[in-house]
């Protein structure tokens, strides 16, 4: 349990923080996950005979959808942004470069799996607080 001094300390930085670095901090939580699915399927690509994009897509594209939906601030608009670029970023690149055909059912279940995990972070987050309150 936080003591009442480092909630004091948490709510000044939170206070002082530029407002420059706070932006900053809700664009890189929100692309950065795209980019970073978009780099792994851009490298795989350029092996032909590699199999990475089967463990990529059961196993390592839900994981970040999950951790993006735990690391968006607490605007569902940055939410939304974020899992649309990371949608474009698993579904236009796979079907252009491995023709495998729509992408589209396991998009959706990122999707519900990275929604799931931005509501539940939200309300321990919630529920945190009004304890340390």
């Amino acid at each position: 349990m936080l003591t009442e001094q480092a909630v004091t300390i948490a709510y000044y930085r939170k206070l002082f923080l530029p407002k420059g670095l706070m932006l900053m901090k809700k664009i890189l939580s929100t692309i950065l996950p795209s980019l970073v699915i978009f780099a792994f399927i851009w490298f795989d690509s350029l092996f032909p005979e590699s199999k990475y994009i089967l463990l990529g897509i059961y196993l390592l594209f839900p994981i970040i959808f999950i951790i993006q939906g735990i690391i968006c601030p607490n605007s569902k608009k940055y939410m939304i942004i974020g899992f649309l670029l990371s949608s474009f970023a698993v579904i236009i690149p796979i079907s252009v470069w491995y023709n495998m055909g729509s992408m589209i059912t396991p998009v959706i279940i990122y999707l519900l799996l990275g929604i799931v995990s931005f509501f539940l972070s939200n309300k321990i987050r919630k529920i945190s607080i009004s304890k340390q309150l």
